[in-house]
């Protein structure tokens, strides 16, 4: 496949693909980043949502 190009053209394909994949990779990570903070977040709420109710609660059984 890269028998015409020879071992310098080979070498410069793979140093042209390496910034992609590291952009590639990059843009990977910054996704999962991404969607760790949304999910976290959206835990967090369901958390808070269910301290309110138990709170509610309490506060219901003292009166």
């Amino acid at each position: 496949m890269f028998s015409s190009f020879g071992i310098p053209g080979l070498l410069m394909m793979l140093l042209w693909l390496l910034p992609l994949a590291l952009i590639v990779i990059l843009v990977y990570f910054l996704f999962r980043a991404i969607d760790f903070m949304r999910t976290k977040t959206r835990h967090d709420e369901m958390i808070l949502e269910k301290l309110q109710r138990l709170i509610e609660l309490q506060e219901k059984r003292d009166n």
